[in-house]
Parts: structure tokens; C-alpha cells; sequence
């Protein structure tokens, strides 16, 4: 019969006292267990290539094939050892289920059975809650990592050129810009490279308008002022122009518009102002919101 075999096993009976030996010939099922095979996977990550060896064991008929499939069984292989690589490129990182299975003598299949292989060779990848912008108070700037295979193991950061301090969250305080380093590594011990890099600026200062120039205009001719808006830190400042009349009612207004700091600025307009002496101000207000320290102020004469 197909895929069965008889095994006939002849038992001897010897025996003095029937002088004689006695064959007997018992016929046995044939074989209908199929094999049963392991696997040597541990089950963790790795950032090299991986052998993985698979041991078959059957008791009656014995073990004739094992098979495995790295591809989800759309291909089998035979072959009882097999390997999972760690390519240059990286892109053979992840998790890789390989399905394996044996034959035995009798045509006996077992059930396929799946390890995972799991290889690791990039670190982690580091964000930070950093920005671009000037800010008036103390600054918290928090750190998060993501890695696709063993884990982050670690977050760490050096801010202005300090000892790497262990963390996820570090407060920048003190004016001026901030250079922070970060960076991450995983479980395998890869650190990321090159370090990833942001600053944080802080101005608590605000800026100092300066207006030392009368202004002189004739109705309905183009008027001109020139003023300064100092800061040691905002490169830039929006810049307002109030005028105001005798009254001390605001008659014109000019801005705001953003300007550039520690320059001579000019700021240009048609007068259509009745004759008279007005007081014009400069107001600024720096990228970090800080309102001047001294308004710029002087006297706007219409003739």
C-alpha cells in the first residue's frame, strides 16, 4: 500500500524444552506518525546574519526531507540549516517568520512550523520639540526616539558643549542661543551618528528705540523719519510709528512691520496732516515678544 510499510518483526523463541526454535512472524501497522522537528531560533534581535539549524527526529521510519520556506511558504527549500542575512543596505531588517517542515520514509508530513528571525543593524531615529523661534522664558524641550526593531535603549543630550546627560526632557534657561546635541541608541548598542543638532534661543531683554532726528514735512509732501531699534540679541523687531497731536490723540499710524535691529531705519509717508507741531513715538517689540525698553520719540513739525 502507498506510503505505508509493513514492518514484519521475527521473534525467536528458544526454548530447551520444546527442543527445538519457534519462528513467529507478527505484522505490524505501518507508520502513519510524521516527524517532528525544532528549530534553534532564540527569538531575539540581532545585528548580524543569522544561521538557524533545524533538527528532525522520527522513531519508526526515519527522517527523509526537512523543508523550509523563507517567504512565507510561496518557495520551499530543502536543507536542514539555513540563513537569515543582515545586508550592507539595511533593508533586510525586520522580523522574518521561516516556515519548516519533514518528511519521513513513510510519506509521513508534519505540520509546517514557524520561527522568526529578527535582525537588527540601524539605531534609532531622535526628534526634538526644538524650534527656530525666540522665546522670553526658560524653555522645555522634550526628546523622542523611535526604533523599528530591538528598542530604544537610551536617549541622551549635551546642551552648549556639557557632559552627555541621560534623558528625554532637558530646560534651556539663560539668554542667548542654545546649541543641544541628542542623540539615541538601542538595545543592540547602535548609537545614532552623526548627532542631530538644535537651538533654542532665548531674548528676555527687550529692544531700545531711538528717534534723535526731528521731523520736518510740508502738507501733502512725502515725509520721512529715521530711527534706531537696538537689541542685543533678535535680529529683528516689529516696528511701530504712532503720531499723536497736541491732544494726545493718535492721528497717524505707521506698522507694525518687521524691521531689522542695530540699523539706521526710515520710514516714509504722505503727510496729510494739518500744520502744526505733533510728537511721533517708535514702539518695537522683539521676535521674542519683548516690548521696548525705551521709546524713540521726537517731534514731527507740518508747515
Amino acid at each position: 500500500m502507498r506510503n505505508r510499510r509493513v514492518w514484519i518483526i521475527a521473534v525467536c523463541l528458544l526454548g530447551a524444552l520444546f527442543g527445538g526454535v519457534t519462528s513467529i512472524a507478527i505484522a505490524a501497522e505501518g507508520d502513519v506518525t510524521p516527524p517532528v522537528t525544532s528549530d534553534d531560533c532564540d527569538g531575539l534581535w540581532h545585528n548580524s546574519s543569522v544561521t538557524v539549524t533545524l533538527t528532525a527526529t522520527d522513531d519508526i521510519s526515519g527522517v527523509e526531507s526537512t523543508f523550509y520556506s523563507l517567504d512565507q511558504g510561496s518557495t520551499w527549500l530543502p536543507g536542514s540549516s539555513f540563513a537569515v542575512e543582515a545586508t550592507p543596505d539595511h533593508l533586510n531588517d525586520g522580523e522574518h517568520p521561516v516556515s519548516y517542515y519533514s518528511v519521513d520514509a513513510a510519506g509521513n508530513a508534519e505540520t509546517a512550523r514557524v520561527c522568526v528571525v529578527k535582525i537588527d543593524t540601524l539605531p534609532p531615529v531622535s526628534k526634538s520639540t526644538a524650534d527656530s523661534l525666540w522665546h522670553r522664558r526658560p524653555v522645555t524641550v522634550d526628546l523622542t526616539a523611535t526604533d523599528a526593531g530591538s528598542g530604544v535603549d537610551f536617549t541622551e543630550y549635551s546642551l552648549d558643549g556639557q557632559a552627555w546627560t541621560s534623558g528625554d526632557q532637558v530646560v534651556v534657561n539663560g539668554d542667548g542661543p542654545h546649541r543641544l546635541l541628542y542623540r539615541s541608541a538601542d538595545l543592540l548598542g547602535h548609537l545614532e551618528t552623526p548627532d542631530r543638532r538644535a537651538t533654542v534661543c532665548i531674548d528676555t531683554v527687550g529692544p531700545w528705540a531711538g528717534a534723535p532726528w526731528v521731523i520736518r514735512a510740508q502738507r501733502g509732501k512725502t515725509a520721512e523719519s529715521k530711527f534706531r531699534v537696538n537689541d542685543a540679541l533678535s535680529p529683528k523687531a516689529k516696528v511701530t510709528i504712532k503720531i499723536v497731536n497736541a491732544a494726545g490723540r493718535v492721528v497717524k499710524k505707521i506698522g507694525p512691520s518687521l524691521r531689522t535691529t542695530n540699523w539706521w531705519l526710515r520710514a516714509r509717508f504722505t503727510c496729510k496732516l494739518g500744520k502744526g507741531t505733533y510728537r511721533f513715538s517708535v514702539y518695537a517689540r522683539d521676535l521674542a515678544g519683548n516690548p521696548q525698553r525705551h521709546v524713540g520719540t521726537n517731534k514731527l513739525v507740518v508747515k
